[in-house]
Parts: C-alpha cells; sequence; structure tokens
C-alpha cells in the first residue's frame, strides 16, 4: 500500500514540475528573431543594491558587489569593483539645461570577474540592484549578455535576461548587392565619396606647421594609451533609453567593450590601448527644432549624419562619435572617416579641425537595424568596428587569413556585421593588426598627427579609494578614510604624499586581504584568506604581504562537479569531452537527450559519454543539469533528466507542419521550405485566383439585380428602344402593302402607357 502512495506521490511531483518547467521554458526559447533563446532572472535586487551603496560610499578599494545566480545549466558569482577608467576625471555631461554634475551614483559602472574562475571578465553597470553587461569565459569560449526584461517584455515575471552570445543573430532581410545583415557603411559608392572629400579638405597651417615642430622635438611617449572620447547622443538615442542616467550608463557599457577587446590586442610596440570618456552631450526630443541642434530630421542620411556629426572642434579629444537608434538604409550600423599615415592627411584619430569647420575625428554608430533594436553585442562590435577605421584600417580582404569565414568566423573589420558569436568575430585580423599599428607608429611618432593619447595618470587619480598604477594606496579623500595606514588626499588635491603609506606602518588594506586595518600590519601566515574547492586549496597570507596568495592548485584534469568538468589551473572550467578532446554537444538519440554529450570535430558525431567511456569508471551515463537545454534547443531537462519538448508554436502549428510535410522546428522555415520545392504550385493558384475572381465579377454583374435607379433606368431605355425599333418595323412593312397605311405607333397594342414616360 504504501509502495502505491510513494508512486502515486512521484507522479503527482513529476507532473507539476513538468507543467512549472514548461510554462518557464514557453517564455524563455526565444525572446525575438534576434535572441532565439534566453532565461529570466529574479536574483534578489534589494540586497544587491544595499552593497551598491556601500561600495558608492566606501573608500576601500576592496570592496565588492557580489551577485549570484543560477542560468543556462552553471553558477554564476560574480564579484565586482568600481569601474573608474571608463570616464576620465574630467568628464562631464551636457544637455539644453546645462551641464549635469556625475556622480557614481549616475554613472555605476563596474568591472570585475567570476569567484574561482580565473580568466573570467564582467563589466557592465548596477542600478537598482539590478546588473546589466556582459560576463566573458574566455577558456570555454562563452561570453552572456545581461539585460532588464522590461526592455523586451511587458509585465515579466523577472527582473532581468541571460543569454548567450551563440544565441544571438541578425535578422534576415532583403539585400542590394554587396550588402549584409548590417553592415558598415564604408564600402561602394559612400567610400568614394568619402575618399574623394578627405582629399579635397585641409587642416590649417597652423595645425600642419605644429606637427613638423613636434616631430623635432618631442620622443615617443608610450605611456599614453588612453584615447579620450567625445560622445553625442541625438534624440533617438535617447528615447530608447529614457534618461539621462540611461544614456550615460549604456555609453559606457560600449566604452568598456571597446576598451576590453583593444586593450588585449597586440598592436607591436603600442600595448594597452583603451579608452575614457571625457565629455557628453545628450540631446533630447526637446532640443527637436533648436537651431543648435543638427539632428532633429528623423529622416536623415547616413552620409548626411556623419556630415552633422563632424560639424565642430573636437580638437581636444582623441576621437568624437555619435550615437543613435535611426534605422539607416540597407542595414547600415555605423560609418566613420578612415585615418591615413600619410603627412598632413585628414581624417581618424587625433584629427584637427579643418578649413571647413569639420572635424574628421568623428564616427557615428545606430542601435537600430532593419526596424529593430539590436543587441548590445553588436552595436558594441559596431563601435569597435568603427574605431577601427579611426585607426586606420580598411575592411578585411577575401583571404584566407584575414576573412577565414566558416566555423571560426570573419573577424571585427569585415565588412558585414557578424552575429558575434563565432571565435573571430571579437577579434581583430592581421591585417587589421597590422593597419593598426602602422596608424598608431605614425602618431606616436608624430609623423602624421599630434599625439593625442593620454596617460592613465589623467584618467585616474589619488583620493577615489581606488589602489592604482603609481599609488601605495588610496584610502580616498580626508573626511572619507577610516584607517591611518595610508594618507587620504584633501580636497584641493595639495596634500603632500597623498596615496602614499603612512610613516613607519607595513601596509594598507588597500593594498589586499592580508593587511590588519588596526594594526597597519601582515596578517600572520597562519590566517586563511580564501577558502578551498574541488580544484584548489585553501589559501593562507604569507606574513610580509598585504597580496593573499593563489592558492595550490589540484592537478589539471581533475574531476569536479559531480564528475561532469574537469579542473584547469585551479577552476572547475572544462568538460569532461576535453579527456578525448572533444566537446560538448546536445545527444539526438532519443534515449541520450538528457545525457552529457560529446562532439567528434572530425567525424561531426555527439555521442553519449557513457557510450564513449567518458570518465573512465563511469557506471552509469552522466546527465545534464536539471532546466539544461535539449532537443536541439526546443525542449528541457526535467528532473528525471527526461528532454521535455515545448513547442513554442502550439498545436496548430503541428497540424499546419503535416501538411506541408516538414519536421522544420520552426513554422515559418516550414512554410518557406515547402514554397521552395513546390514554387509553382502558389503560382498557378494566384494565377487562377485571379482568373477566378474576373469571372465572379462578370458572372455576378450579369446575373444580379440591381438596386441602383441609374441602372434600372438604363435597362428601361433599352426596352424602350427595342420596342420602339420593332414597331418602326411593323410600320415600315405596312405601309409598302399597296392600300394599307402604317398604324400609328402610339396606336398600336404593344405601346404600353409606360412607354411614353420621359426616359430620363
Amino acid at each position: 500500500m504504501m509502495d502505491v502512495k510513494m508512486i502515486r506521490l512521484k507522479l503527482y511531483q513529476s507532473t507539476i514540475w513538468t507543467l512549472f518547467m514548461a510554462i518557464c521554458l514557453s517564455e524563455a526559447v526565444k525572446l525575438n528573431d534576434q535572441i532565439l533563446h534566453y532565461e529570466g532572472l529574479d536574483y534578489d535586487t534589494a540586497h544587491i543594491n544595499l552593497q551598491h551603496k556601500r561600495v558608492a560610499r566606501s573608500t576601500d578599494s576592496q570592496q565588492r558587489v557580489e551577485i549570484k545566480f543560477n542560468a543556462h545549466g552553471r553558477d554564476f558569482h560574480l564579484r565586482l569593483k568600481r569601474d573608474v577608467n571608463t570616464f576620465s576625471k574630467e568628464f562631464r555631461v551636457v544637455t539644453s539645461q546645462g551641464e549635469i554634475p556625475m556622480s557614481f551614483e549616475d554613472a555605476p559602472m563596474y568591472i570585475g570577474e567570476l569567484v574561482d574562475e580565473s580568466g573570467t571578465y564582467c563589466h557592465g553597470s548596477v542600478r537598482e540592484g539590478q546588473f546589466e553587461g556582459r560576463i566573458l569565459i574566455p577558456k570555454s569560449q562563452e561570453s552572456y549578455s545581461v539585460e532588464p526584461s522590461s526592455r523586451y517584455l511587458e509585465d515579466p515575471d523577472f527582473h532581468s535576461i541571460i543569454y548567450k552570445d551563440e544565441d544571438v543573430v541578425l535578422p534576415d532581410e532583403p539585400k542590394m548587392e554587396d550588402e549584409g545583415q548590417g553592415s558598415c557603411g564604408v564600402k561602394g559608392e559612400i567610400k568614394k565619396r568619402m575618399d574623394k572629400k578627405l582629399k579635397n579638405m585641409r587642416h590649417s597651417e597652423a595645425d600642419a606647421d605644429d606637427v613638423t615642430f613636434r616631430k623635432k622635438r618631442q620622443t615617443i611617449d608610450v605611456d599614453k594609451q588612453t584615447c579620450s572620447l567625445y560622445i553625442q547622443t541625438d534624440h533617438t538615442f535617447y528615447e530608447r533609453h529614457g534618461s539621462v542616467s540611461a544614456v550615460v550608463t549604456q555609453i559606457g557599457q560600449h566604452v568598456q567593450s571597446a576598451s576590453f577587446i583593444y586593450e588585449n590586442t597586440d598592436f607591436g610596440d603600442y600595448q594597452n590601448i583603451s579608452f575614457a570618456v571625457q565629455r557628453m552631450r545628450v540631446w533630447t526630443p526637446d532640443d527637436i527644432g533648436r537651431l543648435t541642434y543638427l539632428f532633429g530630421n528623423n529622416y536623415i542620411g547616413v552620409e548626411k549624419f556623419l556630415d552633422l556629426a563632424s560639424t565642430g572642434n573636437f580638437n581636444e579629444y582623441c576621437l568624437a562619435y555619435t550615437f543613435a537608434n535611426r534605422d539607416f538604409a540597407n542595414g547600415v550600423l555605423g560609418l566613420a572617416w578612415i585615418a591615413s599615415i600619410a603627412r598632413r592627411s585628414n581624417g581618424g584619430l587625433c584629427d584637427k579641425q579643418t578649413s571647413n569647420g569639420q572635424t574628421l575625428n568623428t564616427g557615428i554608430v545606430t542601435t537600430n537595424n532593419y526596424e529593430a533594436n539590436v543587441p548590445p553585442l553588436i552595436s558594441h562590435l559596431t563601435f569597435a568596428h568603427e574605431i577601427g577605421h579611426s585607426f586606420g584600417s580598411q575592411h578585411d580582404p577575401a583571404t584566407d587569413s584575414c576573412s577565414p569565414g566558416g566555423s571560426i568566423g570573419n573577424y571585427i573589420m569585415f565588412s558585414h556585421s557578424s552575429d558575434g558569436n563565432l571565435i573571430n568575430n571579437q577579434r581583430f585580423s592581421p591585417c587589421s593588426v597590422s593597419a593598426i599599428s602602422t596608424t598608431l607608429g605614425t602618431v606616436f611618432q608624430e609623423t602624421s598627427k599630434t599625439n593625442c593619447f593620454k596617460s592613465k595618470a589623467d584618467i585616474t587619480f589619488c583620493g577615489n579609494g581606488i589602489t592604482e598604477e603609481g599609488e601605495e594606496c588610496d584610502c580616498g579623500y580626508e573626511e572619507e578614510c577610516t584607517h591611518s595606514c595610508c594618507i587620504p588626499q584633501n580636497s584641493d588635491f595639495t596634500q603632500v604624499n597623498a596615496c602614499k603609506l603612512a610613516a613607519g606602518v607595513a601596509c594598507s588594506p588597500t593594498q589586499g586581504t592580508c593587511c590588519d586595518a588596526s594594526t597597519c600590519s601582515y596578517k600572520a601566515s597562519s590566517a586563511q584568506c580564501e577558502q578551498s574547492n574541488e580544484c584548489h586549496g585553501k589559501a593562507f597570507c604569507l606574513g610580509d604581504s598585504s597580496v593573499c596568495p593563489d592558492p595550490t592548485p589540484e592537478a589539471d584534469l581533475t574531476r569536479c562537479d559531480g564528475g561532469r568538468k574537469l579542473c584547469r589551473d585551479g577552476e572547475c572550467t572544462e568538460s569532461v569531452c576535453l579527456l578525448q578532446n572533444r566537446r560538448e554537444c546536445q545527444c539526438t538519440d532519443e534515449v541520450e537527450l538528457c545525457d552529457l554529450c560529446c562532439l567528434d570535430d572530425r567525424t561531426n558525431l555527439c555521442l553519449s559519454s557513457y557510450r564513449l567511456g567518458l570518465p573512465p569508471g563511469q557506471s552509469t551515463p552522466l546527465k545534464a543539469d536539471t532546466g539544461s537545454t535539449c532537443g536541439d534547443y526546443m525542449g528541457y531537462c526535467d528532473g528525471f533528466s527526461e528532454c521535455r519538448q515545448v513547442d513554442e508554436d502550439g498545436p496548430l502549428a503541428s497540424i499546419i507542419r503535416k501538411i506541408f510535410y516538414s519536421e522544420e522546428p520552426q513554422l515559418t522555415d516550414a512554410i518557406m521550405a515547402w514554397i521552395t520545392e513546390f514554387w509553382y504550385v502558389p503560382l498557378i493558384i494566384g494565377i487562377a485566383i485571379i482568373v477566378l475572381m474576373i469571372l465572379i465579377v462578370v458572372l455576378c454583374n450579369r446575373v444580379i439585380p440591381t438596386d441602383n435607379p441609374w441602372d434600372q433606368e438604363v435597362e428601361k431605355f433599352k426596352k424602350r428602344s427595342s420596342v420602339y425599333v420593332k414597331l418602326q418595323r411593323k410600320r415600315y412593312r405596312g405601309s409598302m402593302a399597296p392600300g394599307m397605311h402604317p398604324t400609328p405607333v402610339e396606336s398600336h397594342p404593344d405601346y404600353t402607357i409606360e412607354d411614353r414616360a420621359t426616359p430620363f
């Protein structure tokens, strides 16, 4: 009896679980035509917001915001700190109401990593306890985007969404020749006109002479690695995001992404190139109609838009970019002037104002493509691409080394925008690296232009509570510093030895967790500073350093996560498939849909790890995590490791698929596949429908009686005319007979009183 009750209980639990997962996944399979799969996040934002407020008030550089959640079959543990490099210390925001003071609360930018996952990188913002930004995991070649759910959904049950880069695509749209799914405008006739304009422009003689003079007296300063930015956003960009603060954080995320790409690219002698916003001009719908606002027309072409964005004096900045949310013709997402290495050349980074009042160190980026807002990943890569032009790179040539395509994808400077989810999509090709390195060389040596790059010291500063390069410590300003280990900065920035260790102390807590704040001395070697896990042991302070040393890692390929993963460099990051040089995949065999499966790139076969003997000695198949996708992303693995299929189109779609003899996962794909194969059938049907409609109209016109009085009078007139003709003929025949006289029409028996009426 008890066994029967237990079975019923399990069946009941299974049913409830299945219904719950079906409801959740039915909403999470596909977000829109550009984001094919996402999951909702609903972590405690109130707790995160409290952490954020502590960071905003704190002078401790070790103060962090930590966010934990589970999604896409894995745990995420973000550890974030304030980003002090994206906005310079001179950062200002201007609107038509004047200059707006911006604090960290107004532009809460963060950078960080995933805890216990070395080499990872996170960047973004935290607003009202919600993280928005990017999570990059280079070792496993995974990257994720996190956005507010309200940006896409009405009344969602969760505050945020997270999706993988590999699930992002650009919409398929009809293309003209030499166009792609969203593209850079620097090509074809547009490029020819831009090149011609660059040749016809001239700098002022003062600027040209200054370059020559500086070349004689200035040596290369490779410490200047930061390109300062002037950013404009038009009213369409403001309309999309809704507030000045939201606009500023969106720009901050674009700059963070560009800095990450350029800092991690080897440009030869010129390393760690980064970007920082020095000034922003935010235009709003209220500015439309003002004489000073050049972008009021919603239908400006892309060339004209760049022309207007280049109007003004931007000599103070390395680059000046304008952001919009406009749908430019032919899917153009960006446009920028290309830098040249020729002496006294125009266009690109560090350019000076020309004689016609324009400065050509400019570019534009739009976040709209074919009437759809593009995901942040796409616009971030567009920004990096256009900066590549500003740094002297043309589009990648069609060679195997610079435009390989295929499974590894094309590089950043490919002429058409990519989905951004392949390994090369966020890297520069050898051709681009060479071109950019050459341009940077001419700028740093000042053979073509004056070097406008700034050093990190110009961007960061003593007193921000973050220990940076050139500082021994940084506990903030005098009124903020909570210990006596470090000399604080004063409000006038005149403090002697600010951000230096106080006399006689060994360390400061701002240097690391192994410094005791109460004694300003190193913690004992017995003090634990990091917990152990499956892939590394505990970490203990050294006794002579503030920095917590790296813990001793377990041997590489040690099993972790229940045997599903392997340790690498002390982190549980590798799939067990690596033991046979394979990578994870989704099995297609019905009984293995929720097994952990591995793909052999040579044979392209996806098999259960159990059938492959992975890991050695495993007696039962390894199962994917509950909630993992299966069945080619059209289902999920439930609590019993069964793949529950979710048909997002509903039962009607299944019936239609059967009509079209198709098993395509998407209903539209099924219909289009049938039309492609039997194209002549819809053509014949269309012609037949047109002919049938014509016949029906003609037939109805002749057969169906009309209530139109005009048509009725016409019919009567025709009838009278016919009768009159007949009578005339009879009369004529009567007049020809001898001795007979024609009968008057009015006296004829066929002539009725109705026929005497006036016709109209």
